[in-house]
């Protein structure tokens, strides 16, 4: 699930507006699938290209190329750093990323891998580089943010649905998370439609 679905408009396609494609042997030697949900930056960046191209104004079709530039730089950097990920941890990583309201912590987590708390931790962290509660907190807030944007239903019950006792507790852990109140996210989605 990502907080953003981007979909592409067959009639939107323009056969005139395809670019020459030069040779690169960096593109070609990517892998068919390079998983980047554990580096949201990269999926922001594309997110930010797409929406600048929906903007008709000056240098908006220079803005756009090197938002993509920049996005393929990275994701040959990023592919060529990524490593496999220890068989126990993986299984984890995924449920918190799927079902980030249902995983509720560490001795959950360790029983279903099997593993000591410091070699949990150790081997999470280098799957993610992240705490295994970092991660966590990222992956609900990602969770929230879709619920945020695509429904309208109450941050009190999105609260809920995520398992927060307290509206207060809720807003006040999204606020430090991406800057702005659950309110002014929600208009900012709005306002950019």
């Amino acid at each position: 699930m990502s907080s953003l679905h981007l979909v592409w408009d067959e009639s939107d396609f323009d056969s005139a507006l395809l670019a020459l494609v030069l040779p690169c042997p960096e593109l070609a030697s990517l892998p068919v699938v390079t998983p980047i949900q554990h580096h949201s930056w990269l999926g922001q960046l594309f997110i930010s290209a797409v929406a600048q191209f929906r903007h008709k104004e000056p240098y908006t079709e220079l803005i756009v190329s090197n938002l993509v530039k920049a996005f393929l730089l990275a994701l040959v950097q990023t592919a060529s750093k990524i490593q496999l990920t220890d068989y126990r941890i993986q299984p984890i990583i995924e449920r918190m990323d799927q079902e980030a309201n249902a995983s509720r912590g560490y001795d959950e987590w360790m029983a279903a891998c099997g593993l000591r708390k410091t070699q949990f931790h150790e081997l999470f962290k280098q799957a993610t580089g992240m705490s295994p509660k970092a991660y966590w907190t990222k992956s609900i807030m990602r969770h929230v943010e879709a619920a945020l944007w695509e429904s309208e239903r109450s941050i009190t019950a999105i609260a809920e649905d995520f398992g927060y006792s307290s509206v207060h507790h809720f807003t006040k852990q999204f606020t430090q998370f991406h800057g702005v109140s659950p309110t002014e996210f929600r208009k900012r989605k709005n306002s950019s439609s």
